[in-house]
């Protein structure tokens, strides 16, 4: 069996650096195995936590973690958000993983990461939810954040990633060069502060995005529009962002096998869910082969 970030502790190093993953996603690690070896039998490749774009016949499937759930897409922006609709129209709510969001907020284990958190001082009636080093000053739109300054002043925290570093905030504070702007401690949680704003600011890179539909809050995006796709959670974000009732289809678009979204925590068929999702997305893959041919 090859070495895989869930299961290593030297891979996730080179993942998260110092961080290390909660126990929760440690666990995850019987899910990450099982999907690997089907990839192995069904002769795809697979890759963890990578945003790319392949050909629409694409090579591999990618996985990663949202939300507590294990999450599997093409490399392939087209096929994955194809898989959103298709999970939508398959009309099955039958899992209910809105209370299940609901309650990792409500007993504190939202966060990802096992570490030790600075405490958020003071009230603020917004957050903006920002990604990590590799992706902030690619992906992140600074017209917007100057914007959401502008629109709430001294009532709007900024909450660096916890894979920020200072010089980075730092450069982002002279970026959006407002003097009202609040940042956050690199080493705060997150979900300290999600629960008593309005409006959360967050990105298609974002799991922040379903916890924050999944309470009720306003969301709103800060990529930039060229910069939303690709990226591993973004074929499921798209719809949170622009659904009028996004809180209305999430159990709706996860519970389907063809989301690629699995929680064994809430799903005891978790294995069956992976094996219909392989056979679906490989299906969908062989009927658009030839649909084009690439090249000169």
């Amino acid at each position: 069996m090859k070495r895989t970030p869930l299961s290593d502790s030297k891979l996730q190093e080179k993942c998260v650096g110092d961080l290390k993953f909660s126990k929760r996603i440690q666990e995850l690690s019987e899910v990450e195995k099982f999907f690997i070896n089907e990839c192995t039998r069904r002769k795809i490749f697979w890759s963890y936590d990578v945003s790319s774009v392949e050909p629409l016949y694409f090579d591999t499937i990618n996985y990663t973690t949202y939300a507590g759930c294990f999450v599997m897409n093409p490399l392939q922006p087209e096929i994955s958000q194809r898989q959103m609709y298709d999970a939508i129209r398959n009309n099955n709510s039958s899992v209910d993983f809105l209370s299940y969001f609901k309650d990792k907020i409500k007993n504190k284990s939202a966060n990802k990461y096992d570490k030790e958190d600075q405490k958020i001082e003071g009230d603020y009636d917004a957050v903006v939810v920002l990604p990590g080093n590799n992706k902030i000053l690619i992906n992140v739109c600074i017209r917007k954040l100057q914007w959401i300054v502008d629109q709430h002043g001294d009532r709007v925290l900024f909450k660096p990633h916890p894979l920020t570093g200072q010089d980075l905030v730092d450069k982002i504070k002279e970026k959006i060069n407002r003097k009202e702007t609040t940042f956050a401690p690199i080493d705060s949680d997150l979900y300290q502060v999600l629960p008593n704003v309005n409006t959360v600011y967050t990105s298609h890179m974002s799991e922040s995005a379903m916890y924050a539909t999944a309470i009720g809050k306003t969301i709103s995006p800060i990529d930039r529009i060229d910069k939303r796709q690709p990226s591993s959670f973004g074929h499921i974000n798209y719809f949170l962002f622009n659904e009028l009732k996004p809180m209305s289809i999430v159990n709706l678009m996860l519970s389907s096998y063809k989301s690629g979204v699995i929680c064994p925590d809430i799903e005891e068929n978790w294995k069956e869910k992976i094996t219909l999702y392989l056979d679906y997305i490989l299906e969908i893959r062989e009927k658009i082969k030839d649909h084009f041919i690439q090249g000169d």
